[in-house]
């Protein structure tokens, strides 16, 4: 898409995170992505972020 947009913005204009949810409910094939898609929704997996503090 042209301009400066999100990973996440480009994938729900061209309808891309509709096809991994129903992929994800329909299959039980969850998506792995970069913390680019955090907040993506259900069934869009993205890496936990380590604070540095081991817990106790």
């Amino acid at each position: 898409m042209p301009g400066h947009l999100h990973d996440l913005t480009c994938a729900q204009e061209l309808d891309g995170t509709a096809a991994l949810y129903w992929a994800a409910s329909t299959l039980d094939l969850p998506t792995l992505a970069d913390s680019g898609y955090e907040g993506a929704g259900q069934g869009i997996h993205t890496p936990h972020k380590h604070t540095g503090v081991d817990p106790v």
